[in-house]
C-alpha cells in the first residue's frame, strides 16, 4: 500500500510501508507528523496512530497512554541494551578516570559528612549548599563519562557566582 507523510508542511511520497518505518526509525518521521494512505479516505493521521510504525516495546513493557501512563513498580521491565554492554559502556567512560571518579566521589562525601555532624548550623548550611552540590555533582559525572576534563573541583562549580562548565549539558 502507498503511504504520504507531511514534511515541513509539504506532501511527500508515495512511498512504501517499510520506507515509512525506516523513516521512522532514523528520526526522519516523528510521532507527530502526519501520514495518509488510500485507506483512510480524506483523514489525514499523526504518525504515532498507525499501528507497527514506530518501534515497539519489548515484552514486559507496557504502552504508556493517557492517565494510566507512567511507571509502575509492580511490573518487570527490560532494556533493549543488555546489561553486559551498559558495564562495558560504563567501564570504558571511566577508563583512565578512576582516580578522578574516586577522588571525586570522596571530595563530595566528606563536605557532606562534615556539614552533617555540625549542630544547627551545618544543617542550615548543608540545606543551602545542598543544591548546587548536586549540579556540580552531575556536571562532574557527565564530564567524566564524556572525557571532557572532568576535575574533582567541578563538583563545587555550582557554588561559583557564575559557573560556567566545561562542556554543555546537552
Amino acid at each position: 500500500m502507498q503511504w504520504y507523510y507531511a514534511e515541513n508542511g509539504k506532501q511527500q511520497g508515495p512511498v512504501e510501508f517499510e520506507q515509512l518505518v525506516a523513516l521512522a526509525q532514523s528520526g526522519s518521521l516523528k510521532p507527530d507528523d502526519l501520514v495518509w494512505n488510500a485507506s483512510m479516505g480524506n483523514q489525514w493521521a499523526k504518525a504515532a496512530s498507525v499501528a507497527g510504525l514506530f518501534a515497539q516495546l519489548p515484552p514486559g513493557v507496557p504502552a504508556a497512554t493517557g492517565a494510566s501512563a507512567g511507571w509502575d513498580p509492580a511490573a518487570t521491565y527490560t532494556s533493549a541494551t543488555a546489561n553486559r554492554d551498559l558495564m562495558a559502556q560504563a567501564r570504558s567512560a571511566l577508563d583512565g578516570n578512576w582516580g578522578k571518579a574516586i577522588g571525586g566521589f570522596l571530595i563530595f562525601t566528606v563536605i557532606m559528612c562534615v556539614l552533617a555532624i555540625i549542630p544547627v548550623a551545618g544543617g542550615l548550611i548543608s540545606f543551602v549548599i545542598s543544591g548546587p552540590m548536586m549540579v556540580g555533582w552531575a556536571l562532574f559525572w557527565l564530564n567524566l563519562s564524556r572525557k571532557n576534563g572532568a576535575e574533582s573541583d567541578n563538583s563545587l562549580m555550582a557554588l561559583n557566582s557564575s559557573p560556567t562548565p566545561s562542556s554543555p549539558i546537552c
